[in-house]
């Protein structure tokens, strides 16, 4: 059967609609191999031009953890915690597309000014942010899909640079941490107000008190030290003082013996005007032992003149030259007697002016005394104020730290985002995908191929196969003519 006959055999009859089978199809598309081989040449070269002509896209995510604040009351939480999860990361997500964490970020990314970001820089780089869940089954824009799957999820950044994507990842999660930061602290801080106000006006007072007590303390001077000793039970105010108090009474002492061996001394001077021997206390032959053997020699005279006058008269020149060795031992002894209380009287001169010196520093220390119990006191009022603000300080700090905690536990200020991973380069491109997208090209061309190859055929049948002729006439096929080319 001849291709014309074919055709004539296919168009002439109409009767019902042309059948093929499984054998017939594949003859079909067999006899089509050359438009499916084109259509896959073109589908993979035309992938293959755009993959190696496609920008390099990387990725770079940081990965966080957030956990919501727990209720009170743990069956409570369980009831609600998939709600509360849900609704706390849907925040979080909020919050790192908002145009105070973007805006900042181009600031700080590009270095410059945040006011001159505007809206449009800000929606370009929340174009490049991706959110996704670990549970997540495929990859999200910022719509969210996924979150509340899991407490953990990915701020993932997506670039033709791989540095700059991971340098914006990391800044967009820095500044939302520091939004978060700044928002929980200024609702605290509304919440506790008043609080505040009057811890800032205690705080004042304090340091009003502070300064008073430093500036008495500076106008104290050398007294400062005893001041801040004299509620001291061991510790003596002015130790010194019972030295000198000590020394001045023992000083009294000394200067009144003294003067009593003056006065001693005089007495026996004044017994000497007539040519007599003084008598010498004992503590002048102390003082100088030469006294004591002169008052020997004068014993031994007397007792030789003595013993010479029952036999020689009195101008006899043996009585004589024992009266001129008394007269000279006696002015020796009046030398060396004048000389001790010369030398007396400079010890009493002395023991005076040590004595004076002494009652005048007394006077000092009275002085001072009295000046102390005045200024103890001022010093005592002013440590007592000091004090007693310093406690209402602490009292109302401990106040408004309690305050702060129920009122961030009241917030959600317990909710915490902790920074599992950091952004860090990432060489390998995620688009394009050269595997991927030649599998696709392949489907595709292979697709398009047999789409045309049927298509073809339906617009312009002709039989291919004998069991087309049995399918479209009824009748069995006796033989084939074959067409020979000449």
């Amino acid at each position: 059967m001849t291709t014309n006959e074919n055709r004539k055999a296919s168009n002439g009859s109409g009767e019902g609609t042309p059948q093929i089978d499984l054998e017939v199809l594949l003859n079909i598309l067999f006899a089509g191999r050359t438009k499916i081989l084109f259509a896959l040449l073109v589908t993979v070269g035309a992938t293959a031009l755009l993959t190696l002509l496609a920008p390099r896209t990387y990725e770079s995510s940081v990965k966080l953890m957030a956990e919501p604040r727990r209720e009170q009351t743990p069956y409570q939480f369980e009831i609600r915690s998939y709600q509360d999860r849900k609704v706390f990361l849907e925040t979080v997500k909020e919050l790192l597309i908002s145009q105070s964490v973007l805006k900042a970020a181009v600031a700080q990314i590009d270095k410059r000014p945040e006011d001159t970001v505007t809206a449009h820089d800000a929606e370009k780089l929340s174009r490049q942010i991706l959110l996704q869940s670990r549970a997540s089954l495929t990859r999200s824009l910022i719509g969210g899909d996924g979150i509340g799957e899991t407490n953990t999820f990915f701020v993932t950044v997506r670039d033709s640079n791989p540095q700059r994507a991971a340098t914006v990842a990391n800044t967009i999660v820095e500044k939302y941490l520091e939004l978060n930061s700044s928002i929980r602290s200024k609702q605290v801080q509304e919440a506790t107000r008043s609080l505040r106000t009057s811890v800032d006006e205690t705080t004042r007072q304090v340091k009003d008190a502070h300064a008073a007590l430093v500036a008495f303390e500076s106008e104290a001077g050398p007294l400062l030290p005893e001041l801040m000793n004299i509620d001291k039970a061991n510790i003596r105010v002015f130790p010194e003082l019972e030295d000198l108090r000590t020394a001045f009474e023992d000083g009294e002492i000394t200067l009144a013996e003294r003067r009593e061996r003056v006065e001693v001394l005089e007495e026996a001077f004044a017994d000497t005007e007539d040519g007599a021997f003084p008598v010498l206390p004992e503590f002048a032959y102390e003082a100088i032992p030469a006294l004591r053997e002169l008052t020997t020699r004068v014993a031994e005279l007397n007792m030789k003149a003595n013993s010479l006058l029952p036999f020689y008269l009195e101008e006899s020149r043996e009585i004589q030259n024992i009266r001129t060795e008394l007269e000279l031992t006696r002015k020796d002894i009046l030398k060396h007697a004048s000389a001790l209380v010369a030398s007396e009287q400079q010890a009493v001169k002395m023991l005076e002016a040590s004595q004076a010196a002494r009652s005048k520093s007394l006077e000092g220390y009275d002085e001072k005394l009295i000046k102390l119990s005045q200024l103890n006191s001022r010093y005592q009022e002013l440590k007592r104020d000091y004090s007693a603000k310093a406690r209402a300080l602490d009292s109302q700090i401990q106040s408004l730290a309690e305050a702060d905690s129920s009122a961030a536990e009241k917030l959600g200020g317990q909710a915490t985002i902790t920074v599992i991973d950091k952004a860090v380069e990432n060489g390998t491109p995620v688009s394009p995908r050269p595997l991927v997208n030649m599998l696709v090209a392949l489907v595709v061309g292979l697709l398009l191929g047999l789409l045309a190859v049927l298509l073809g055929h339906y617009t312009n049948p002709v039989f291919v196969h004998p069991r087309q002729v049995e399918l479209t006439t009824g009748l069995p096929v006796v033989g084939i003519l074959t067409e020979e080319k000449s």
